[in-house]
């Protein structure tokens, strides 16, 4: 298998090996700052746990938002690089912004533009990938970009927990880090990568396309999965759990909390590839459900992670393997389900927007059951979701491609 793996790499496209890098160096960025965001609101600004998840969940929220426009914007104008350039360089300017915070409103404030960059961004770069991509190589397209990607994030949370190590829990300086990897990823996606869609339709007359006109298209299969994608969404409650669950259960110091995203990370680019592989070959619904299974696996040991620290971190590698096998799958059925090109960017945008949804109802729902009752309560009400999904998945997905053998 391993021969093969590296065999069908030469098939994937120059481009996608652009954008895979160039979201490699973003999420170094990322990830860098990520979890010592979460701890910088709890220790300096003594903000509540379930405010910080709240405030989290919103943000990431607002990106959806924003993938919802921006996939749609890049199907009407047909021109998707442009954007992904924009977003880059919302994020790039949040990195300043958040070094030199000193109250939540300026924390907020450069969340906001890093979410806001990261929603603009992430769906005309993922239908780009699908617009160089075919039937037969993508799921390992997408596997790649998302191993390469987190693998990125794996990185990015070393040299976070190096860094404050070596700074002595400076947060502004390790902030500002975050900025030399995000013009390097400008500077590679510019030169590596090229629109298909902009360069085949530039000669076309007028553009018919309407946002009503493309979802009507988009056709009974492709709904199914939305509805059973935003029911697993819904026991997502985001990475940031991970940590406030690790300092809230096991009370780890700050500076460890970035190992947490190292691990979920790494479990997650190992996975990620190879399941896009299989799913190329063996199918991709049997693939997702099992990710399903995972999760709920997941949210098992994270429940009883009070008891041993070792089945906490158990549960977060698990987190990190549903990660890479409900991501990369999920994005690549529903291009299987795409009818062409023109609309890739809106179903991208329509996924992302009820993910949105499903990502503020978590959200709440960890706030309240973890205010009301324990943060182990709000794992057990993700673990009911992810059942109720996996449940559905078995009778409603289908697949519509032709398996490479």
């Amino acid at each position: 298998m391993v021969r093969r793996i590296i065999r069908n790499i030469s098939a994937i496209p120059i481009g996608v090996f652009a954008i895979s890098f160039a979201s490699f160096l973003m999420n170094i960025s990322t990830s860098l700052v990520f979890g010592l965001a979460t701890c910088y609101m709890k220790q300096n600004l003594n903000m509540s746990t379930g405010n910080i998840a709240f405030l989290q969940n919103f943000v990431d929220a607002l990106s959806f938002f924003f993938k919802m426009s921006s996939g749609v914007i890049s199907d009407f104008i047909k021109r998707r690089k442009a954007i992904v350039i924009f977003g880059f360089l919302c994020i790039t300017v949040a990195k300043p912004i958040l070094a030199v915070a000193t109250t939540p409103v300026l924390v907020l404030i450069a969340r906001i533009f890093d979410r806001m960059g990261n929603g603009i961004q992430a769906v005309p770069r993922d239908a780009l990938v699908g617009d160089l991509a075919n039937d037969s190589n993508r799921g390992q397209c997408f596997g790649m970009k998302n191993t390469l990607a987190t693998f990125g994030s794996f990185l990015g949370a070393i040299l976070g927990y190096g860094l404050m190590r070596l700074t002595n829990d400076n947060y502004s300086l390790t902030f500002l880090t975050g900025t030399i990897p995000c013009t390097l990823a400008i500077l590679v996606f510019t030169i590596g990568t090229t629109d298909p869609l902009h360069d085949h339709t530039i000669v076309q007359k007028k553009n018919k396309y309407t946002f009503l006109w493309a979802a009507k298209h988009l056709g009974k299969d492709f709904w199914k999965l939305m509805l059973i994608m935003f029911l697993f969404m819904c026991s997502r409650f985001g990475d940031a759990t991970l940590i406030l669950n690790a300092m809230e259960t096991q009370h780890i110091a700050p500076a460890n909390t970035n190992l947490i995203v190292v691990m979920y990370n790494a479990t997650y680019s190992l996975s990620a590839y190879p399941m896009g592989f299989l799913s190329d070959r063996i199918g991709r619904k049997k693939l997702l459900l099992f990710g399903f299974l995972i999760m709920i696996l997941s949210q098992l040991c994270l429940g009883l992670s009070i008891e041993s620290s070792a089945i906490m971190y158990l549960g977060v590698l698990l987190w990190g393997v549903q990660l890479g096998i409900s991501n990369s799958i999920s994005y690549t059925l529903a291009n299987d389900y795409i009818p062409k090109n023109e609309l890739r960017g809106t179903a991208l945008s329509i996924m992302n927007l009820l993910w949105a949804i499903a990502t503020i109802l978590a959200g709440g729902m960890f706030r309240i059951l973890t205010q009301d009752f324990s943060i182990q309560m709000s794992f057990v009400f993700g673990m009911g979701m992810s059942f109720l999904a996996f449940v559905l998945g078995i009778f409603l997905i289908k697949e519509n491609y032709n398996r490479v053998f």
